[in-house]
């Protein structure tokens, strides 16, 4: 769905330029694209998306993860 809206041309890739409207409206997605931008050919693919999306949802599950043990030892400490 994020390619449908900014890819302005159709080609299924969003291209620097196009991503440059997301951009100006929230900045911290210039970094965003470059470290989704795995082969720096300055376009996302669906593919580039996709893991980027895997990723982060990797990173938020191993962050739960870590503060749930921390929140059980901290818990068994009070005891």
């Amino acid at each position: 769905q994020l390619i449908k809206l900014l890819d302005a041309n159709g080609d299924g890739r969003i291209s620097r330029a196009e991503a440059e409207v997301a951009i100006r409206l929230k900045p911290s997605l210039a970094e965003l694209f470059e470290r989704t931008d795995t082969n720096h050919d300055g376009y996302l693919t669906q593919d580039e998306i996709r893991a980027e999306a895997a990723r982060q949802r990797a990173e938020r599950l191993a962050r739960r993860e870590r503060e749930a043990q921390q929140a059980g030892k901290a818990g068994a400490s009070a005891r």
